[in-house]
């Protein structure tokens, strides 16, 4: 049975492009591997980040990437942006909450 061609979310090319940019971060695409296997590994400074699997506006994992995710022992998270990716290899700081109470 012959395997779908990859089909990687519209904005992996620019999330890819913005990280290459980055001095010192070298990527790592995963994309042809297949059967659920995130799209991405980053590297920085000597650390291994990832594997990402990175999605576009309101896409969800499909079946693949679902069971591959359930087997999957080791870290990585998906990701929207190339802040997500930031944010998880600690370049940025996490989003900043705003806690709104009601007053009485």
């Amino acid at each position: 049975m012959m395997r779908e061609k990859a089909k990687p979310d519209t904005n992996q090319g620019e999330i890819v492009s913005q990280l290459r940019d980055i001095p010192g971060c070298t990527v790592q695409l995963l994309t042809q591997v297949g059967k659920g296997c995130p799209d991405i590994l980053v590297g920085h400074n000597g650390k291994t980040f990832g594997p990402y699997e990175i999605k576009h506006g309101k896409n969800k994992l499909n079946a693949r990437e679902e069971v591959w995710w359930q087997t999957w022992t080791g870290a990585g998270c998906t990701v929207w942006c190339v802040d997500d990716i930031l944010r998880d290899m600690g370049i940025l700081p996490p989003p900043v909450r705003i806690w709104k109470r009601e007053i009485k």
